[in-house]
């Protein structure tokens, strides 16, 4: 399956921030303990001003999947792609194609969160509504 290309990646209120060349934006709020993500706790799937999906954790009972126009495989190709430009970003940073300076002020707090989706992808892949 092709991945939706990547327009950009960003941070907003904590919350690591995709948007899509298809007009598909991927907000993904992180869980933190101490003030650092340790977890996502919820993805929101937007067009324009309309949310197309959400997924939430409910406590105890694991992932629940709201569609409203996007299903939960297209949803799943979106943090796919997500995590795809969050290993990209670091390999760069890494490989020192991104500056210290940079990769503080401009992707760090999406990484620190975007890594952490690994389980919400493994959901949406599984096709699981929890």
């Amino acid at each position: 399956m092709d991945l939706p290309d990547v327009k950009g990646v960003g941070s907003r209120e904590g919350s690591a921030e995709v948007a899509f060349h298809d007009g598909v934006t991927l907000s993904m709020r992180p869980m933190l303990k101490r003030g650092e993500p340790v977890g996502v706790e919820g993805a929101l799937f937007r067009r324009g001003d309309d949310v197309v999906a959400e997924m939430v954790v409910e406590e105890g009972e694991g992932w629940a999947f709201r569609e409203s126009g996007l299903s939960a495989e297209a949803a799943g190709s979106y943090v796919a792609a997500a995590t795809e430009a969050e290993r990209t970003l670091y390999k760069a940073y890494r490989s020192g194609k991104i500056p210290r300076d940079e990769w503080i002020g401009r992707f760090r707090d999406f990484w620190k969160v975007s890594i952490k989706s690994r389980k919400l992808l493994a959901a949406l892949k599984g096709g699981e509504g929890k």
